[in-house]
């Protein structure tokens, strides 16, 4: 997913759900490092997890990597 519009609409996605970085990594279980690279765009998350992140945030995987 790097190179991909996928860290952005996280962030978005994230802001939008009314959480902070710190909320929403731990609400996930994963360090706030883990989350914040994936922001950034350095790591991505497995597909599972994509899916977990996307209910967390009333999305779906789908919205999270489209342009």
């Amino acid at each position: 997913m790097k190179n991909t519009p996928f860290p952005a609409n996280l962030r978005r996605a994230r802001e939008s759900a009314g959480l902070t970085l710190q909320s929403a990594s731990v609400e996930m279980g994963v360090a706030l490092t883990t989350w914040h690279r994936w922001e950034r765009g350095v790591n991505e998350p497995d597909f599972a997890t994509l899916g977990r992140i996307a209910a967390m945030l009333g999305t779906t995987p789908a919205e999270l990597l489209r342009d």
